[in-house]
């Protein structure tokens, strides 16, 4: 017997849509957080503010690389829906096609 995988296009593409949403919604709120920090920044001097910047500079390129990846993985979503509609919408033709 066939190992059949069966793709629900049309749920594919919910979920890139809803993926790309939350992912304008993270980055609405790491907007938010970077004038969060910007105050507490001039707010606060000494070594411990320094230090404190520095580990949240460090936390924020990690959380960007985070994010690139999850866009890179919902664009490969949304590649994949594409290939499957066209393969689908050929085979669709190729029925058609046949005269009996």
């Amino acid at each position: 017997m066939a190992n059949i995988i069966e793709v629900e296009t049309g749920t594919l593409a919910s979920d890139v849509v809803s993926l790309r949403e939350l992912i304008e919604e993270v980055w609405e709120k790491k907007r938010k957080l970077i004038t969060c920090m910007f105050n507490i920044d001039v707010m606060w001097d000494g070594p411990a503010n320094d230090e404190y910047i520095a580990q949240y500079k460090r936390d924020d390129d990690a959380f960007d690389e985070l994010l690139k990846s999850l866009i890179r993985a919902v664009d490969c979503m949304d590649y994949a829906r594409s290939g499957y509609d066209k393969c689908e919408e050929e085979v669709s033709d190729i029925i058609a096609a046949i005269n009996i």
